[in-house]
């Protein structure tokens, strides 16, 4: 599930709107990645018994700034309009479509991974919303909730930490890291110095 979760997380940056951003010739407006991540993880890992709480991970893997951005436009929640303008916005309105080269990366690395699920190039908006829809209902309404969040934030923990080091190792201009990352590192030297029950 952590395997699955590292190479899916980002998914949604392979959208035209996210790379023509990190090119600098477009702006993000309210897109968000993580969702179209989560959508289409679930989608594409449809067969595997824990696609729901891999998809809920990247879904909140950035939580705070996806429900800034949602209270931005009025609302409490992070709603199904919401989650549907996000999609829209990442494709033609009706299609979320990702590059070529970037859905060659993530399959050879799926590959390579011992997965035999592959990333599709473009996927229907309503089919990415009917499968977050169901991921919602999992783990906010239907069964043992308790369990299904502790599942969850389980792997947020481990998916939010492991991004932060290596999203901050990689950037240059990031002198302090971010909050996780700096905190990770305290956390770490408590653990070295024999400190770990503080």
């Amino acid at each position: 599930m952590m395997k699955c979760a590292l190479i899916m997380h980002d998914v949604g940056k392979l959208v035209p709107r996210y790379q023509k951003f990190l090119r600098g010739e477009a702006r993000l407006g309210d897109y968000r990645h993580e969702v179209v991540s989560a959508a289409i993880t679930a989608i594409t890992f449809k067969h595997r018994p824990w696609r729901i709480h891999v998809s809920a991970a990247i879904l909140l893997s950035h939580e705070p700034i996806l429900m800034g951005q949602v209270g931005r436009v009025g609302e409490r929640y992070l709603t199904l309009t919401s989650v549907e303008r996000i999609l829209r916005l990442a494709g033609d309105g009706e299609l979320v479509k990702l590059e070529d080269d970037g859905v060659e990366a993530i399959n050879s690395l799926l590959e390579r991974e011992g997965f035999e699920e592959r990333v599709a190039r473009e996927y229907g908006v309503d089919e990415c919303l009917e499968v977050l829809k169901e991921t919602v209902v999992a783990t906010s309404i239907a069964g043992n909730r308790l369990l299904e969040r502790l599942r969850v934030a389980a792997l947020i923990h481990v998916l939010t930490v492991i991004d932060s080091i290596t999203a901050n190792e990689s950037r240059e201009d990031d002198e302090g890291g971010t909050f996780v990352t700096r905190h990770a590192r305290q956390a770490e030297v408590v653990e070295v110095m024999g400190y770990g029950g503080v």
